[in-house]
C-alpha cells in the first residue's frame, strides 16, 4: 500500500490532516477528510468534535450540534461539552451553555478555557457573582490570564468602576507575563 493509499485509509490521520488544514484556515477541505474518517470509523468521537468545530465556525447550527451530540453519545468528554456550550453561547441559549460547561468541568475540574467560557455565560444572564466567582478560579489556576479580562468586564457591567480597572490592570500585568 502507498503511503497515500495508507493515508486515505486511516481515519485518524484524516482527522489529524482536518485539523491542521482548519488550523491553517480552510473551512471547507476538511470536513471532506472528517467525513471520510467518520466513514471510516463511525465511533471516532474526535472527527465528530471537529467536524462540530468546523460546522459552527460556518454557522450550521444545526449540523454542529448534531456533531457535539453524536460525540457525546460516543463517550466524549470535556471537549464535546464546553464546544457544545460555546454553541449554545452563539444561539444565545445560555442556560444550556451553563450546563454543558459545568458537565465539563465535572470531568476535568481545572479546564480554565471553559471557566472563563462558564463566566461569560454567567455574565450574559445577569448572574455576576457566579461570573466572577468562575473568573477567579479560573486566575487562581495560573494558566489563562484573560480572566482578569472577563471579571474586569463583569464589573464594568455591575457598575463597580474602580474594581473594573483594578482587573483590567492586572490583566495587562498577567498578559505580560506571557
Amino acid at each position: 500500500m502507498t503511503p497515500a493509499a495508507w493515508a486515505a485509509a486511516d481515519p485518524v490521520f484524516l482527522n489529524d490532516r482536518a485539523v491542521r488544514l482548519f488550523n491553517a484556515g480552510d473551512i471547507d477541505r476538511p470536513i471532506v477528510d472528517l467525513d471520510e474518517a467518520i466513514r471510516l470509523d463511525p465511533k471516532l468521537a474526535a472527527a465528530y468534535i471537529n467536524r462540530g468545530l468546523i460546522y459552527a465556525q460556518k454557522r450550521d447550527h444545526a449540523r454542529a450540534m448534531a456533531d457535539y451530540d453524536e460525540a457525546l453519545a460516543l463517550g466524549a468528554g470535556k471537549s464535546a461539552y464546553t464546544n457544545r456550550g460555546n454553541l449554545f453561547v452563539a444561539m444565545g441559549q445560555y442556560d444550556r451553555a451553563i450546563a454543558d460547561y459545568h458537565a465539563a468541568l465535572k470531568l476535568q475540574p481545572l479546564a480554565s478555557l471553559t471557566l472563563i467560557n462558564l463566566a461569560i455565560a454567567y455574565r450574559a444572564v445577569g448572574r455576576y457573582e457566579e461570573s466572577l466567582e468562575a473568573a477567579d478560579h479560573s486566575y487562581r489556576l495560573k494558566t489563562e490570564p484573560r480572566a482578569q479580562v472577563v471579571r474586569g468586564d463583569t464589573l464594568l457591567r455591575m457598575g463597580d468602576y474602580a474594581a473594573a480597572e483594578t482587573a483590567y490592570t492586572k490583566a495587562i500585568v498577567t498578559f505580560r507575563k506571557y
